[in-house]
């Protein structure tokens, strides 16, 4: 089979690579694209649509793909609550926008901040950055909302400016309102700081799991998309002391 993967990032590419070991050939469609090969592998223009006879796709640099036998969507995901749709909470999660709101520091229910939301941020280290947000709902439940926590009103008014702005870094872009990257080291800092379990050694997780994220980045920009994964055998080893850390490549 000829397979098409829209989207180019990271599950565009890993799903990429896993087809690529039993199909004929594997187009990547991304907006970021360099028009190059790996293998049966092919990255290619974004996608505009189908052609009128409903089996041709069309690139936006105007290629035409006759080819296709299957496609795969790899364009990210809608957040949704359903269980929440007939209830008087006030909560936003359009179809297409891709982000919850309004909330506060990207966890609390602006309004009603016994609603915590945790995971919703992504470009992120996921696990210790969900471990971080949770130590934030616990200390402030037991806290009962009081000793710091900001009143409705500041809520209310912050929660709606990341929301107009598309998040941390004013991206202006609806969907980039839950993308952090490299914002995502200071809110670690802030999350642990309301939890109140900041100290050195969470600095230490937090730089270290900084340090692994910028390395494994850069040594996947080198990567072809849709070949061969080789940051994933980078070792790296740790020197608490000396608060550094260093890598080693380990061949197959």
């Amino acid at each position: 089979k000829i397979i098409l993967c829209i989207g180019g990032r990271a599950s565009g590419s890993d799903i990429a690579r896993e087809v690529s070991g039993v199909a004929k050939k594997v187009y990547v469609s991304d907006s970021t694209s360099s028009n190059s090969s790996e293998g049966n592998v092919e990255t290619c223009a974004r996608t505009a649509g189908l052609a009128d006879d409903k089996s041709t796709v069309l690139l936006e640099d105007g290629t035409a793909l006759s080819d296709v036998d299957l496609v795969i969507f790899c364009t990210g995901y809608d957040y949704a609550f359903p269980f929440l749709e007939e209830s008087n909470v006030d909560l936003s999660f359009v179809t297409g926008e891709r982000r919850v709101g309004l909330l506060y520091k990207q966890l609390f229910h602006a309004a009603h901040p016994t609603l915590s939301f945790i995971g919703l941020p992504h470009s992120v280290v996921p696990f210790p950055l969900f471990e971080l947000q949770a130590e934030a709902v616990a200390q402030v439940a037991k806290d009962r909302f009081e000793g710091g926590f900001a009143d409705r009103q500041e809520r209310l008014e912050e929660a709606a400016r990341q929301f107009r702005s598309g998040g941390p870094g004013d991206r202006n872009r609806v969907v980039d309102t839950h993308y952090m990257n490299d914002f995502q080291w200071n809110y670690c800092r802030e999350m642990a700081k309301v939890g109140k379990v900041y100290s050195d050694e969470v600095e230490g997780y937090i730089s270290t799991n900084k340090g692994l994220y910028d390395t494994a980045g850069l040594e996947r920009k080198s990567c072809a998309t849709g070949g061969a994964d080789t940051y994933r055998r980078t070792k790296f080893s740790r020197n608490v002391e000396a608060n550094r850390w260093e890598t080693q490549a380990v061949s197959k």
